[in-house]
């Protein structure tokens, strides 16, 4: 049985989702699960505290994914499943996908995000980091600067998901199947120009 914190946050992220930072208040989330608001403030001092919670958890359940990912047996088939386990978040969880990558701090009513959701935030670009960076000492991917390669992927990725999120490929692809071949079609390039020119390398998975 889900308890009262999670509760409370299942809450207010649905009321996140229908209306934005502003339809989040502890007052709408005590009407929502019939609880009075002192019961609401023994889990949370505030709504800027309930917010900032919500985004962890949102934040938490993305390295959940990623590190799910680890099963691969070598470094190109971990940087696949990388690559499988961000889309899987975004089409699972597409508002805590919002939430991660397409929420300004201003959401939270901070001019910059709070540090722990940096923290978290951080630990996922080096999980990508770590993942380019095998590849790179296999020699699969061209030598270069890990951090800059794994920019490269993730702005590629998330400008292709965040298309599919906002609505703008709907003249393209229709349901969950059409826009993954779509996806992993739209990766190719890039995975081609990761690739040394000699097609080199000592992992052939």
């Amino acid at each position: 049985m889900i308890d009262t914190h999670d509760r409370i946050l299942e809450t207010a992220k649905n009321l996140y989702h229908e209306g934005g930072f502003q339809s989040v208040t502890m007052r709408k989330v005590a009407a929502e699960l019939d609880l009075s608001a002192t019961a609401i403030y023994r889990h949370f001092r505030n709504k800027e505290h309930l917010l900032i919670a919500l985004f962890e958890d949102a934040h938490r359940t993305f390295t959940r994914y990623l590190w799910e990912s680890l099963g691969g047996g070598t470094p190109l088939e971990r940087f696949r499943s990388a690559g499988e386990a961000y889309l899987r978040f975004a089409l699972e969880e597409p508002l805590y996908y919002q939430m991660v990558f397409m929420a300004p701090s201003s959401h939270l009513g901070y001019e910059e995000m709070p540090e722990t959701i940096c923290e978290e935030l951080n630990r996922s670009f080096h999980f990508l980091v770590d993942r380019v960076r095998e590849c790179m000492n296999e020699g699969l991917f061209t030598e270069g600067v890990p951090e800059r390669t794994a920019v490269a992927v993730w702005a590629h990725s998330h400008g292709v998901i965040s298309l599919y999120l906002t609505g703008q490929l709907n003249d393209l692809v229709g349901s969950r199947e059409e826009f993954e071949a779509f996806y992993w079609e739209a990766m190719q390039p890039l995975m081609q120009g990761l690739q040394p020119h000699n097609g080199g390398g000592r992992d052939r998975s």
